[in-house]
């Protein structure tokens, strides 16, 4: 489940131009959970959570494809709903290594979304 950066995510205290995108019940209790036990979402009240959540659609991504790239910019955020993410990034001289691994319920894609930075790490 993604969202692109909107207004929304920038201030939250206007209510968005859009619909709400389709999502079952069960999805978006599995979204404000994500979000609430995420750090920098964390600092977020119920209401703006929702409005959040409300912001995300379905993404699916097949196994190997990489929905964040390091180096690129961010426009996304992402919450897994299911199956598992391997976090890699590569230093100045190329070499790649294994950060973490990502599973059901957990958020990337935040960083470079909120501060408008770079990824910093490449997700596949």
């Amino acid at each position: 489940v993604c969202a692109e950066a909107t207004n929304t995510l920038v201030n939250l205290t206007h209510k968005p131009r859009f619909s709400e995108l389709k999502k079952s019940g069960k999805q978006k209790r599995a979204i404000d959970a994500a979000l609430k036990a995420n750090s920098l979402f964390s600092q977020y009240d119920e209401d703006q959570i929702i409005r959040i959540g409300d912001a995300m659609y379905l993404q699916s991504i097949k196994k190997g494809e990489a929905p964040v790239k390091q180096g690129e910019y961010g426009d996304h955020v992402y919450v897994v709903e299911e199956g598992e993410f391997q976090i890699t990034a590569s230093n100045s001289e190329g070499k790649v290594r294994v950060i973490t691994s990502i599973q059901k319920g957990n958020v990337f894609g935040e960083l470079a979304l909120m501060y408008n930075i770079r990824r910093n790490a490449t997700v596949t």
